[in-house]
């Protein structure tokens, strides 16, 4: 039943991946520090720290609004989401 071109409707268990894959992005969108929040958010680069080592390269964190991202030469190695609590 369905799917052999007979006009009969696909059973409702066939859908379950797009289900799943359309509830998973509305998660992510809701949730501002999952990985979709940090490439959406609008904010310009400012960089708070950098070193140049002699040996090695250059160490960046840069933000992006409550996000930092830690970079090596130039290349993301980590990012965190900073809670603000009005302290600083």
């Amino acid at each position: 039943e369905g799917g052999n071109g007979s006009g009969a409707s696909l059973p409702e268990w066939w859908q379950i991946g797009a289900k799943v894959g359309t509830a998973l992005e509305n998660f992510q969108r809701l949730d501002d520090r999952s990985e979709f929040g940090y490439l959406e958010h609008d904010s310009a680069p400012v960089t708070l720290f950098e070193k140049e080592s002699a040996f090695n390269g250059t160490v960046r964190v840069v933000a992006h609004g409550p996000w930092r991202s830690l970079r090596f030469n130039g290349v993301e190695q980590g990012l965190t989401y900073l809670f603000e609590n009005g302290e600083g």
